[in-house]
């Protein structure tokens, strides 16, 4: 049984120093490449795709066991506060107004569709 345990403390260590190793190795080697100017411009692209990649299934995707649908009549309190929260942050690049006003219109809105 002991064995095991070393075995197991060996593998998470290994899997550490890989993981490691593989963040590292280029953070190391960065400072010797200078990346084209196109490349750093399309790089400006990336944290927003992302942002959207990860918004747009939960505003509009629903599940139901393995299927998925887009399904805009039971998500319209979620897709009415993210619009309400996109058009604050574009006007007023103010974070806690945008999250404060995206969540009390995701609320007024759910209500709105209770009565």
């Amino acid at each position: 049984m002991p064995s095991l345990v070393w075995r197991d403390i060996f593998l998470v260590l290994g899997m550490a120093l890989i993981t490691f190793g593989i963040r590292t190795i280029p953070l190391l080697l960065s400072h010797r490449l200078e990346l084209p100017q196109f490349l750093l411009k399309a790089l400006n692209y990336v944290p927003p795709a992302i942002l959207i990649a990860i918004i747009v299934p939960m505003v509009l995707i629903r599940q139901e066991g393995s299927h998925f649908s887009i399904d805009l009549a039971s998500s319209q309190g979620r897709l009415m506060g993210t619009l309400v929260a996109s058009l604050v942050a574009w006007k007023t690049q103010n974070l806690i107004l945008t999250i404060g006003l995206g969540m009390v219109s995701f609320w007024l809105w759910q209500g709105l569709l209770k009565l």
